[in-house]
């Protein structure tokens, strides 16, 4: 256990996803009043963290792997304490998702399959295994009954309140990120500017010819009409409610995770420690507080990040 600090004013509490093989036992950033600073969690140790998804700011999980075995991480600002542990059967999270505090879920892989565990607020259980090969990367859900993860070679499974069905996603590219503005209007991105939409009962690939074919990592908007993809060599698509354009993201660097709070206030974060903040009219480089590193997601509830 350990404590990590509080900050005052945008009282920005926690993880950015960190490659902590280069930042082995370094400390985390977290955005705090005037930029972010750095969280000294070193209690961690070689600990490689993949995503992070805040429930609310006393309630944030991050996972990964680990050379000692754990999987996941996570904080109780309750206590301000942080816990670390793992999720039996699985080698690596690589996303998590949250319906609440007692129902999170974590998708990942252990060998040469892609599992889907979920958190009732005291024990981790396995409610789906993929076929082999299928690996899982993302995950999301527009409430309880609602969830979807997505993987290799186009993989997207639906979970309703019952059971995980595979579906047909309309692509065999690898599909690494996802998010919806609701039940029936849901994006998922992967290789090769891959863009896939589920509406009205089917998924169908997004035409991007002359937009991009760099692989695309991340999505998230603040609703139908305001989403944005950010991916290799420093992509970043946004999609009006009509087309899907480039962006000028001023960097080249690999952008492998994107939220934002409102429609003005968007951050997307990748290779060499790169963050990158939207006001609503343009992109712009923030100081991280920690110099190199990989950042591979970014999350937040409210106002903290």
């Amino acid at each position: 256990m350990s404590k990590i600090r509080s900050y005052p004013g945008w009282a920005v509490a926690l993880f950015l996803a960190l490659f902590v093989a280069v930042w082995l036992l370094g400390p985390l950033p977290a955005r705090a009043a005037g930029g972010w600073t750095r969280v000294d969690d070193s209690s961690l140790g070689e600990f490689t963290l993949e995503t992070v998804f805040a429930v609310s700011p006393t309630d944030v999980w991050a996972g990964g792997s680990s050379t000692s075995g754990e999987d996941h991480v996570h904080y109780n600002g309750e206590t301000g304490e942080t816990s670390k542990g793992d999720i039996l059967g699985l080698s690596q999270v690589s996303d998590l998702w949250a319906a609440g505090p007692n129902e999170v879920y974590a998708v990942g892989k252990s060998g040469r399959y892609g599992y889907i565990f979920k958190y009732n607020g005291d024990t981790w259980s396995q409610v789906y295994k993929s076929a082999k090969n299928e690996f899982l990367w993302g995950v999301w859900g527009s409430g309880p009954n609602d969830i979807y993860a997505v993987g290799s070679s186009g993989t997207v499974v639906h979970y309703d309140g019952t059971d995980w069905t595979p579906m047909d996603s309309g692509t065999t590219e690898c599909l690494y990120g996802i998010w919806g503005s609701g039940p029936n209007d849901v994006y998922a991105v992967g290789d090769s500017g891959t863009v896939v939409h589920y509406k009205d009962g089917q998924w169908t690939a997004v035409d991007l010819s002359g937009v991009t074919t760099q692989t695309l990592y991340g999505v998230w908007g603040s609703g139908p009409d305001n989403i944005f993809a950010v991916g290799d060599s420093g992509t970043i698509l946004h999609y009006n409610g009509t087309a899907w354009t480039a962006m000028d993201s001023g960097s080249t660097s690999n952008l492998k995770g994107v939220w934002g709070s409102a429609l003005n206030d968007v951050y997307a974060v990748g290779d060499s420690g790169i963050i990158l903040h939207y006001n609503g009219t343009a992109w712009r480089a923030m100081d991280n507080g920690m110099g190199a590193g990989q950042l591979k997601a970014v999350s937040g509830s409210g106002n903290e990040v």
